[in-house]
């Protein structure tokens, strides 16, 4: 098993590498605060789907590079979101008229 990913201490000589990124997390998590240093990671490799989906939504921080054809990302978030907006105390809410009319009385 190829190790991927690879952490190491700036206060210290600490440096450990890792298959995948949740257990270099754990041991990076445990280490700063086990020791208070300060832990950084690098990342060599991911699986040829995660580097997709991250290309497909964007993530290299380059506004207008996400691929708007792909599957991976949320439009109906998007577009519900363009139907919502803040009032002035700065709740939310729905753009949906409200009925002044009375309701019918019931015939009973």
């Amino acid at each position: 098993m190829t190790n991927n990913v690879v952490i190491a201490c700036r206060d210290c000589d600490f440096q450990e590498s890792f298959p995948n990124l949740g257990r270099a997390r754990v041991a990076l998590d445990a280490h700063e605060s086990e020791q208070g240093h300060d832990v950084d990671w690098q990342i060599n490799r991911v699986e040829a789907g995660v580097a997709q989906a991250g290309a497909d939504a964007g993530v290299c921080g380059v506004a207008g590079c996400e691929n708007p054809e792909s599957p991976l990302l949320d439009h109906a978030s998007s577009a519900d979101e363009t139907n919502r907006h803040a009032d002035p105390e700065g709740t939310v809410e729905d753009d949906v008229e409200e009925s002044t009319a009375e309701p019918p009385a019931d015939d009973r």
